[in-house]
């Protein structure tokens, strides 16, 4: 594993890969599986990971924590980035820095808080994890109410921010005040854009985003790759066919669970053998997963 800081010219090499976890049947955490998963997705370029919502990781038992971790840092390659998660609650966030601590992470990404906070409770909050850890954070915005672009700016400013994860769904993403905004107020290279393939042409066009971050490119990483080179040399026509392939898969995400549907499509492409679908979420409709099957292997062959 990659311990150094993360810095901003990182995103113009490589993806951020959003991956799930593979667990056994007995929804113990599977090494073996899970170093299949990161070695396809480093085969095919990518050398930053951040362990976050597909990883169901606020549903992470406790007792589960410092395993993942170690597992993490023994199975990751010598120069992959490797972002683990905390919280949303500040109590867990609390714990967990007990156990990062001993950790060479060079970041971790807090989780969006799950109930009511306010904006000024959450920026002081931020202090206080990246003091004690002595590491910045990966923020993701996806209340535009809570990480408001001032507090953004000011932690950014003190060195607290790693990068900002944007998040926040809109039905026409080209018009979008609050990313405005943001790249008007903040370096544009600390901002990711964290919606996929499907997003980030209008996020890297319309705003000159520093990098995006993909859960389907951990299915097929070498094109998800592709994708991001294809923009930064504005080769948007290329662009847009490459993500014309992601579509297929990108759309049963958005039907069912994004979560649930990754999950069935890393096993069926055959890159890892993820293990039955965790607690708390709900399994892909039947009738769904033969069209999930086809969508990820399409999208594998179209590497």
């Amino acid at each position: 594993m990659n311990p150094l800081p993360v810095q901003p010219e990182l995103f113009t090499h490589s993806v951020v890969a959003l991956p799930p976890l593979a667990r056994a049947q007995d929804l113990a955490l599977s090494p073996e599986q899970n170093q299949r998963l990161i070695r396809s997705i480093e085969a095919g370029g990518i050398r930053v990971l951040l362990y976050g919502s597909n990883a169901l990781l606020q549903h992470l038992r406790p007792s589960e924590y410092a395993p993942l971790l170690a597992m993490l840092e023994q199975i990751a390659g010598p120069d992959t980035v490797v972002i683990p998660s905390i919280g949303p609650s500040h109590g867990l966030m609390m714990e967990q820095l007990e156990v990062l601590r001993g950790t060479s992470f060079p970041t971790v990404h807090i989780l969006p808080p799950a109930d009511a906070v306010t904006a000024s409770g959450f920026e002081r909050a931020v202090g206080e994890i990246t003091s004690q850890l002595e590491r910045p954070a990966v923020l993701a915005v996806t209340d535009p109410g809570v990480l408001t672009p001032p507090i953004l700016r000011r932690l950014v400013n003190a060195g607290q921010v790693s990068f900002i994860l944007y998040q926040v769904e809109l039905d026409e993403p080209a018009s979008d005040p609050l990313l405005q905004e943001l790249v008007d107020t903040i370096d544009p290279r600390f901002i990711v854009s964290g919606l996929g393939e499907q997003v980030a042409i209008v996020h890297f066009r319309e705003f000159g985003v520093g990098g995006f971050a993909s859960g389907c490119a951990c299915v097929a990483s070498r094109l998800s790759q592709c994708f991001l080179e294809t923009m930064r040399r504005g080769e948007w026509a290329e662009a847009e066919e490459i993500r014309g392939i992601f579509r297929p898969l990108e759309e049963l995400r958005r039907k069912q669970s994004p979560v649930s549907v990754l999950h069935e499509a890393l096993t069926f492409a055959g890159i890892a053998e993820m293990g039955p679908i965790p607690a708390m979420l709900t399994p892909v409709n039947e009738r769904y997963l033969s069209r999930v099957r086809e969508a990820a292997q399409t999208l594998l062959a179209g590497e």
